[in-house]
């Protein structure tokens, strides 16, 4: 939607996606339904999920879990899955500090490094792609990847609008965080950069939002179950496209945010483009 657009807008073109995501998936779910009992959207691994992330000896990362007793003999995969939820969120009752201690090492587990796509080539066939393929593919991603967040917290202390001083000091430490071993740091502290824009969010480019939503979203998740690089995947195209506008002119200090009646538009551009104006 334009920024010019009203809430309502806004909100209905948001109802028309959902639904339009929700229709490709219901097929899968009417399958659910009937072959495991429950009528789960995709899948139903969050109780399994949890318990990765809460048991005792986690570690913030994919780890095999024992079977709860009580799981012991329930077969059926969505009753199963229930049951390991209860067991998770028993877990996480008892032992509340052990479980959120666990957060950064989750977060730091998604964000600091992907190495999804060397892992699964590797491990589906070693012979034609060996250890040695496998790491120089991670090291290149993770070159990549740090350079991608990089220029995008350039882009985040260029961006028109207020707080330029601070988000150019928040930025700073974001960038500083990529080019060493805490780049989830990084993300955070580039969430914060953008936020501080304020109202001024909503009239940034659309990929300005989507990345601090895509990134609250998947770290939200990711400390409650726990973390691995596949998962940070969702949010690298965003951060590569908010990475542009670090090259983009336009979104430089002198573009104005456009506020007030057409007549203070057009003064805001003459003083803001200057001879950029036509």
């Amino acid at each position: 939607m334009p920024s010019s657009a009203s809430g309502l807008a806004r909100l209905r073109a948001a109802i028309v996606a959902s639904a339009l995501a929700a229709l490709v998936c219901l097929p899968w779910t009417a399958r659910n339904c009937v072959r495991m009992h429950r009528c789960a959207l995709v899948s139903v691994n969050g109780g399994w999920n949890l318990l990765i992330g809460s048991a005792e000896g986690a570690t913030g990362a994919w780890s095999p879990v024992e079977v709860p007793p009580a799981c012991a003999t329930v077969w059926d995969e969505a009753a199963k899955d229930a049951c390991f939820g209860d067991a998770a969120r028993r877990e996480i009752a008892a032992h509340p500090a052990r479980f959120a201690a666990l957060v950064p090492r989750k977060l730091a587990t998604t964000f600091d490094y992907a190495g999804a796509a060397g892992w699964y080539l590797h491990e589906a066939n070693p012979a034609a792609f060996s250890a040695r393929a496998k790491l120089v593919l991670s090291a290149v991603e993770t070159a990549f990847v740090r350079l991608a967040w990089l220029a995008a917290s350039v882009a985040a202390a260029r961006l028109a609008g207020p707080r330029r001083k601070l988000r150019g000091i928040v930025a700073a430490l974001a960038a500083l965080c990529f080019v060493t071993e805490h780049a989830w740091w990084g993300v955070a502290l580039l969430v914060v950069a953008l936020v501080a824009l304020g109202r001024a969010l909503a009239r940034a480019p659309l990929v300005v939002t989507a990345t601090v939503a895509t990134v609250v979203v998947t770290a939200l998740t990711h400390a409650a179950f726990f973390g691995a690089g596949r998962y940070g995947l969702v949010v690298l195209p965003l951060a590569t496209a908010l990475a542009a506008l670090a090259f983009d002119a336009r979104r430089g200090a002198a573009a104005p945010l456009l506020t007030g009646s057409p007549e203070t538009a057009i003064l805001e551009v003459r003083e803001g483009a200057g001879e950029r104006c036509p």
